[in-house]
């Protein structure tokens, strides 16, 4: 399990379920889910690395099994992924010295690579945003940054002979690639550089935009292909840049719209739950109460049944009383009589 300064284990028992789910099945790669949190310390998002289509029917599965969607539909990153260590050692894989780039070779051509692979639907990871060494706080990243990484990763497989089986699914990642730094950059003149390198690699590519059926990939084709379409007009690419910068912000403004409704969600079920155990106070004070008048009500029949008693015996004792100055008066009348 590899981590970088801005991450962190979600917990103890996460990595344990992961550590015993890999080693009963005997797993060459585990994926797992993760966790962004804010700088502030909230939950911004949280189940973001598994896709909805991961795992396959099968509890453990292989390579194949994913298709030409293997690479965009597990992970590209190594932050929720558990990996066996003799497997890395085996198949001699290590991170590259590129710079914010590393991960997405060494984890492609890992997933190329296992015999078995699963997904464990929990969250394994953590990643902070606003940490200094995070990618998501860099602020001057080269627009190519991720080239050396494409080309590095191919001819990786190239040297194992596995391109021709998996340049498919390495063509749609690209294209994914591509996709994702296109969106990533904030300044025209890097929006620019890598329209220029879409037109170059795009058409070699010759991907129609269907071959899996996810939504993301199909906009991603998309992209690509209004980019590379005006990349030799000024213009257009500068309206493409904004279409793109104004796409990133209805995404930025949807989500925020869910979270504020999430967070109203939160507040309405919270104000419900509140109100619902102020009515069950309120209830449990009038039982408390009838409680308390019909304890008092019983100390006073108590009571009264005590005087009752009293007078009971009083009357009792009056008439023993009685009862033995007849006798005596019977008696003295015997006597007298005699």
């Amino acid at each position: 399990l590899f981590l970088d300064a801005d991450d962190r284990l979600s917990s103890g028992a996460a990595l344990r379920a992961a550590c015993e789910q890999a080693v009963s099945d005997d797993l060459d790669i585990l994926f797992a889910d993760g966790a962004v949190i804010a700088e502030n310390g909230k939950t911004e998002s949280q189940d973001v690395f598994l896709d909805d289509r991961l795992p396959p029917t099968e509890r453990v599965f292989a390579p194949d099994a994913l298709g030409i969607g293997l690479y965009i539909l597990t992970p590209m990153w190594p932050h929720a992924t558990l990996f066996r260590r003799a497997f890395l050692a085996d198949n001699d894989l290590r991170f590259p010295s590129l710079p914010q780039s590393e991960g997405f070779p060494m984890v492609q051509l890992a997933v190329t690579l296992a015999r078995r692979i699963g997904c464990l639907r929990q969250t394994l990871f953590e990643h902070r945003t606003g940490v200094a060494a995070s990618r998501a706080s860099a602020k001057d990243v080269a627009p190519l940054v991720f080239a050396e990484a494409e080309s590095l990763f191919r001819r990786s497989l190239a040297a194992r002979g596995l391109l021709a089986r998996f340049a498919p699914a390495a063509d749609v990642a690209f294209l994914r690639h591509l996709d994702r730094n296109l969106r990533s950059v904030n300044r025209f003149s890097d929006f620019r550089a890598i329209a220029t390198y879409c037109a170059e690699k795009f058409p070699a590519l010759a991907l129609r935009g269907d071959e899996v059926d996810v939504p993301a990939y199909a906009q991603a084709f998309k992209t690509v292909s209004d980019v590379v379409s005006a990349v030799d007009d000024v213009d257009a690419l500068a309206d493409a840049f904004a279409a793109i910068r104004d796409d990133r912000c209805r995404v930025l403004t949807a989500w925020h719209d869910t979270c504020v409704a999430q967070l109203k969600k939160e507040k309405l079920a919270l104000w419900k739950r509140l109100k619902a155990a102020a009515q069950r106070k309120a209830d449990l004070g009038d039982r408390v109460q009838a409680l308390a008048t019909k304890q008092a009500e019983l100390w006073r029949q108590k009571m009264a049944a005590v005087k009752s008693k009293g007078d009971l015996w009083k009357r009792l004792k009056a008439k023993e009383a009685e009862r033995r100055r007849l006798a005596e008066l019977v008696q003295r009348l015997t006597k007298a009589v005699e």
